[in-house]
């Protein structure tokens, strides 16, 4: 689970907000809600900047993800993610299926612009044995439109990569993400100081 917060940070708006305070709630009212339709694109576009994962799993309504946004005020308003770990499938991964009787490698792209080569197999008899990987990979692919998976004794464990909270935590991303938010909370606060404050 990973939180994220948007605060205003305009004197100007403060100001305005003082003047009259029954307009000025209506006006906080309506940004917060903004906020919480607004707000999950904003983290969503911060998030798919750094991850080759697409935008609708990282919105609300995803099988990947929940999103739940909290507060009734801009200074306390919060994006509350949860989500399941992911597996290679959500990062583009190829071939989707095995091939069989062939050699092949698995790759994705976790982060955007560096594929890389997750593992790799091939038949019986061939040069490196059946389960030949590059370097330390253990993973190979089990059937059709699965994701990797690693053998363990008697047991095969499917391979796991991040989760949409770990991608919204990562340092670089939440710092663009909470921007956003704050460029959005400013935004929609001075627009809505405007319609009610007349």
């Amino acid at each position: 689970m990973i939180n994220l917060s948007a605060q205003t940070e305009s004197k100007s708006l403060a100001k305005e907000l003082r003047r009259d305070r029954v307009s000025a709630g209506k006006a906080v009212g309506v940004t917060v809600r903004d906020l919480k339709k607004r707000g999950p694109t904003q983290v969503a576009k911060a998030v798919t900047k750094r991850y080759a994962i697409k935008m609708s799993e990282v919105k609300p309504g995803s099988d990947a993800a929940s999103v739940r946004g909290g507060g009734s005020t801009v200074a306390g308003f919060s994006l509350t993610y949860k989500g399941r770990v992911l597996t290679p499938l959500h990062f583009k991964m190829s071939p989707p299926s095995r091939p069989d009787g062939r050699r092949y490698k698995i790759k994705a792209t976790i982060l955007r612009g560096h594929r890389v080569v997750i593992g790799a197999w091939g038949p019986k008899g061939s040069e490196g044995g059946r389960y030949a990987r590059p370097a330390s990979s253990p993973y190979f692919l089990t059937g059709p439109g699965g994701p990797p998976f690693r053998r363990e004794g008697d047991k095969l464990k499917a391979m796991r990569t991040l989760s949409v909270p770990q991608m919204v935590g990562n340092d670089e991303v939440a710092a663009d993400a909470m921007a956003q938010l704050r460029e959005l909370a400013d935004k929609r606060l001075e627009h809505n100081i405007k319609h009610f404050m007349k």
